[in-house]
């Protein structure tokens, strides 16, 4: 994690003395995205000092510390999308409108990682689908939980093809949203059933 947030900040250094003089506040463009990730990574661990469950099982650490993670690469893959749009102009007019499909791509790569993992968490106070009765019962944890990680894939799937398949423009964002959309009731179905069906 440490290694990977020394990196960010690196390139961010490098790329604030070489953004276009037309970037408006280079500073913000440069160092936002890297000290969102940081933000995250401390406050997440913050979160998991005072989660017991954190504390007393390694497994259910270790999966913790594997999401968020995945969420700073995300980030830190989503600053590269950025920076590319602003340096690489050498890059954009030999392979095209790729900073488009990159970004999409990115999130679904993210969802899928992290969707992966969902399943294999348990109660805790950060990190997966935390309601009254997921947090009172551990085997409507696991079951919501497990669903809500198949949303997640799903949804990063279908995200990661449209930015490969639909041409980059408004219908990129149309079909996400109503991916998103849907995928969002779906698992607010799931969860309600999940968590409130009897035995």
């Amino acid at each position: 994690m440490l290694a990977t947030l020394a990196v960010l900040y690196a390139v961010s250094a490098v790329a604030y003395t070489r953004l276009p003089a037309s970037t408006v506040n280079p500073g913000f463009i440069a160092f936002l995205l890297p000290t969102a990730a940081l933000t995250i990574a401390v406050l997440m661990r913050l979160l998991a000092g005072r989660d017991p469950v954190y504390q007393r099982h390694g497994t259910s650490s270790r999966v913790y510390d594997a999401i968020v993670f995945r969420v700073v690469i995300f980030i830190g893959a989503l600053h590269g999308v950025v920076l590319l749009g602003l340096l690489g102009r050498g890059f954009i007019s030999r392979w095209g409108p790729v900073v488009p499909r990159l970004a999409p791509a990115v999130l679904g790569v993210a969802l899928m990682a992290i969707g992966n993992l969902l399943p294999r968490t348990r109660p805790n106070n950060a990190i997966g689908i935390r309601t009254k009765e997921t947090l009172r019962s551990r085997d409507v944890w696991l079951r919501v939980n497990r669903r809500a990680g198949y949303v997640a894939v799903a949804l990063g799937f279908a995200i990661l093809m449209t930015a490969v398949l639909v041409q980059p423009g408004p219908q990129v964002a149309g079909v996400v949203g109503g991916v998103g959309i849907a995928a969002l009731v779906t698992l607010v179905a799931w969860t309600w059933r999940d968590a409130y069906r009897t035995p």
